[in-house]
């Protein structure tokens, strides 16, 4: 891979940062007034190939081999059952990263439809115009009790 920090890394430098460590595709660097930052870097980089990479690891929820595996379950677990509860500015933007993550691409009504999913009460209503709007309807608050219960306490799945 070519050189390319030259033409940015003077810019760095000059608003209070300082090189701190290269691992041979990235620079690390640290700001001025924490240079102890700097000592927590490895004195050479670990060989590429022996390092387990997290791209290997997978989804941690997904993946029982995951080094995180028991920790995103229960945070799974945890969200999935306090979705009925959250605030709906949180819910929004949980929505929206779930969306961008998925590549569902932006809102749409058929966004809208897949969303509500297939549940037949309480019977879906007119089309949303927005997410929020979707968010703040009967039909999707039915559809995060009907996630939440399995993970709450009220219906025990095992």
């Amino acid at each position: 891979m070519a050189e390319a920090w030259g033409a940015w890394e003077p810019d760095l430098l000059a608003r209070g940062y300082r090189f701190a460590f290269f691992d041979r595709l990235n620079r690390f660097y640290v700001a001025n007034e924490e240079p102890g930052l700097a000592q927590r870097f490895p004195a050479e980089p670990a060989p590429w190939d022996r390092v387990q990479h997290l791209w290997d690891c997978g989804r941690a929820p997904e993946r029982p081999d995951h080094p995180d595996h028991a920790l995103a379950k229960v945070l799974q677990a945890g969200l999935f059952a306090t979705l009925p509860t959250l605030d709906l500015a949180l819910l929004e933007r949980l929505a929206a990263a779930g969306l961008a993550a998925t590549n569902a691409g932006s809102f749409t009504p058929a966004v809208a439809r897949s969303l509500l999913g297939k549940a037949e009460m309480p019977r879906p209503s007119a089309g949303f115009p927005d997410l929020a709007r979707l968010l703040a309807a009967d039909e999707l608050r039915a559809a995060l009790g009907r996630i939440a219960c399995t993970y709450d306490g009220g219906h025990i799945m095992e």
